[in-house]
């Protein structure tokens, strides 16, 4: 009998001891699980904050266009990339003269009137690139110039590839291709 009282008395120290470590990890756990919840309210809130004023910036960004349209009105579109090539856009510098461009923007500048929401003005953006033809140089020897990554990306995504095929074909990062895409789109 006192064998197993002595047996009992361990087992329940043992079970005790397993309880309380048990107990320890769950708190942990708990912590944890509070703590990743916390951050990630932190970062929808920093997310949201930063896309407002990205939206902040492009609606003073319309308004400063507008503002200049309206300063400069006799100055034909394709003529104001001469006078302000400050003004380009990094899609137009990339494509050098492309009159294709020239005539989407000015498609685009004519239905620029001011956008009631931050989709609107994407959806113009959008239309600007929708028949875009990436232009091929054959140069003066017939001899075709290399295309930019930027330019192969929207070439092959035009074709209908996926993200996932045109990083590989490009041997680049999905994020990179994604990123042009997002930023062209």
């Amino acid at each position: 009998m006192n064998d197993i009282t002595s047996f009992l008395i361990v087992a329940l120290v043992v079970l005790l001891f397993l309880v309380v470590i048990l107990w320890k990890k769950v708190t942990r756990l708990e912590q944890t699980v509070t703590s990743i919840q916390e951050q990630k309210t932190e970062m929808q809130a920093l997310l949201i904050q930063l896309t407002d004023e990205i939206k902040q910036e492009n609606e003073r960004f319309i308004l400063e266009l507008q503002r200049k349209e309206k300063k400069q009105p006799h100055i034909h579109s394709e003529d104001r990339a001469a006078v302000e090539p400050s003004t380009k856009s990094n899609a137009e510098l990339e494509l050098g003269s492309n009159h294709s461009i020239h005539q989407q923007t000015n498609e685009a500048q004519v239905s620029l009137e001011q956008p009631k929401s931050f989709t609107e003005h994407l959806e113009i953006e959008q239309k600007k690139y929708e028949s875009y033809e990436a232009p091929f140089d054959t140069g003066e020897q017939g001899v075709i110039m290399e295309q930019s990554q930027t330019l192969q990306v929207l070439n092959l995504a035009k074709q209908g590839l996926t993200v996932e095929e045109i990083a590989q074909k490009l041997q680049i990062g999905k994020g990179e291709v994604q990123l042009i895409l997002n930023f062209y789109r």
